[in-house]
C-alpha cells in the first residue's frame, strides 16, 4: 500500500465501537470469511443483489476508493483487481485477517478517527454500518469521511431502513430466532435519510442521490414517502459529494 495510506503518524490508539466489534467476532468464527454471513448478512444472495445495486452508483473513474468498515472485504473485491487503488479499513482484527485471506487490501483502523490524510480519497463506500451506531457516532463517521475525501469526492452510504414494513417484520422474526438460539443481539438504531443529509451538508458536502432499495427485486426509488418505499424500501441509500470550495461549507459540526 502506498505510504500515503499507511496509518497516520501519531495514530497510537483506536477507540472504535468495541461493543459491536465484540459481537462480530463470534460471527466470524462461525462462518467462512468468503461468505457474507460473516459480515452480518442473513444469506449470501441478498448481499450479492445489494452489491449489484451499489456498483451502479460507483464512479468508474475514482482512482482511490475506500470501503470503510469493510468486514471481510467482500463488497468491493470485484473492483480490487483493476488499476485503481481499492482498499478497506475495519476495526475488527478478525475481519482484517479475513480480508487479507480474501486478497483484499486492508488497514486496521478506527472509523471515527480514520488513519488517512486530509483530502486523500476519491470515493468512500460504507454499507450496513449505521444501524449499530448512535446518532453521535454516525455524525462522527460522516465528518471523518468528508475530512479524508478529496474536493469533489463522494461518500456512498447504504443502511437498513428501520421504518420500512419489510425491515420491521424481518427484524422481529430474526430477533426472536437469535434469542431462541442464544445468539448475541445487535443494537438497532434507525437513522432517517433527512437527518443523514443534514449531517452531510454540515460536514461540507451536498446530497447527490437519496433513495431506498430492495435488492432481491433489483428495485430502487427516489420517492422516499411512497407506498412502495414504506413497504419494501429495505435499505436507505445516500450519495454525498464533498464541496470543491471551502466556502461552500454550511456548518461546523
Amino acid at each position: 500500500m502506498p505510504a500515503a495510506f499507511c496509518p497516520a503518524v501519531g495514530f497510537t490508539e483506536m477507540h472504535g465501537d468495541e461493543k459491536t466489534d465484540a459481537l462480530y467476532s463470534p460471527m466470524r468464527r462461525r462462518f467462512s470469511s468468503s461468505i457474507a454471513r460473516a459480515n452480518g448478512y442473513v444469506y449470501d444472495g441478498y448481499f450479492r443483489a445489494e452489491q449489484k445495486l451499489l456498483f451502479e452508483l460507483l464512479d468508474p473513474g475514482a482512482a482511490v476508493v475506500l470501503d470503510a468498515c469493510c468486514g471481510s472485504g467482500l463488497m468491493l473485491m470485484p473492483r480490487s483487481d483493476g488499476d485503481h487503488l481499492v482498499f478497506g479499513i475495519d476495526f475488527n482484527d478478525a475481519a482484517c485477517i479475513a480480508a487479507r485471506a480474501n486478497g483484499f487490501r486492508i488497514v486496521r483502523g478506527d472509523a471515527f478517527r480514520l488513519p488517512l490524510p486530509d483530502s486523500s480519497v476519491d470515493e468512500i463506500v460504507n454499507c450496513q454500518f449505521f444501524n449499530q451506531q448512535t446518532p453521535e457516532q454516525v455524525r462522527g463517521f460522516i465528518g471523518e469521511a468528508f475530512r479524508v475525501l478529496k474536493p469533489g469526492g463522494r461518500l456512498i452510504l447504504v443502511w437498513r431502513n428501520g421504518a420500512a414494513w419489510i425491515h420491521r417484520a424481518a427484524h422481529f422474526l430474526l430477533t426472536w430466532r437469535d434469542r431462541f438460539l442464544g445468539q448475541p443481539l445487535f443494537p438497532q438504531y434507525t437513522h432517517d435519510i433527512g437527518a443523514v443529509e443534514a449531517i452531510i451538508q454540515q460536514s461540507g458536502g451536498e446530497t447527490e442521490y437519496a433513495g431506498v432499495q430492495f435488492a432481491p427485486l433489483s428495485w430502487q426509488s427516489v420517492k422516499l414517502n411512497s407506498f412502495m418505499a414504506r413497504c419494501i424500501g429495505a435499505s436507505n441509500v445516500t450519495v454525498g459529494r464533498k464541496a470543491t470550495r471551502p466556502e461552500a461549507r454550511t456548518g461546523s459540526d
